[in-house]
C-alpha cells in the first residue's frame, strides 16, 4: 500500500478470496493484478483449483496473476528438505498437500491463463506469472463436486 501511494491509477484492494465472494470484495469490478503468495501450498488440491478459478474470473483481459509459493523440489539434492517439510507439516496436523512446480504451472494454465514465465525466487520459493489473454481462453480445469456416496 505504501509503495503504491501517490500513484492515482493504482488502487490496493484488501480481500480474502479464500473466504469472501470476489464480486462482493471488488464490487463487480475486474482487476489487473492478483498476487497469491504462500497460500496455495497450504490448501488441498481441490481448494487450489477453486482459488485459481476464482482469480481467473476476477482478472480483466490482460490482467496478471503472480503466484509465489513454497514448492518442493523432488531431486537428490533436496530430498532432506522434502522429508523435513513433510515431518513438520504432519506434526502440525496440516491439511494441505505438497505443491510441486508442475502443479503450480498447471493451476495457472488450467484456470485459463497463459503462463508467461516462472523463476525461483529462493531455493524453495518459486514464482509463476500468468496473463489472462484478451481472447479469453476457457479454463481447462473444472472443479467437480465430490462423488455422491449413495450413487457409488
Amino acid at each position: 500500500r505504501e509503495a503504491c501511494a501517490g500513484y492515482p491509477r493504482i488502487a490496493v484492494i484488501n480481500g480474502d478470496l479464500l473466504r469472501d465472494d470476489p464480486n462482493a470484495v471488488l464490487g463487480g469490478d475486474r482487476v489487473d493484478v492478483v498476487v497469491v503468495s504462500h497460500v496455495l501450498q497450504s490448501l488441498s488440491a481441490r481448494r487450489r483449483r477453486e482459488l485459481a478459478a476464482q482469480v481467473s474470473r476476477v482478472l480483466a483481459p490482460g490482467g496478471c496473476l503472480l503466484s509465489s509459493e513454497f514448492v518442493l523440489r523432488w531431486n537428490d539434492r533436496d530430498s532432506l528438505d522434502v522429508l523435513l517439510w513433510a515431518v513438520g507439516r504432519t506434526s502440525a496436523n496440516w491439511q494441505g498437500e505438497p505443491l510441486q512446480a508442475t502443479e503450480q504451472d498447471m493451476l495457472v494454465r488450467g484456470s485459463g491463463l497463459a503462463a508467461v514465465n516462472a523463476w525461483w525466487v529462493t531455493d524453495s520459493t518459486r514464482a509463476v506469472l500468468g496473463v489472462k489473454t484478451a481472447a479469453g481462453i476457457a479454463p481447462a480445469l473444472r472443479v467437480l463436486d465430490p462423488p455422491d456416496a449413495a450413487s457409488g
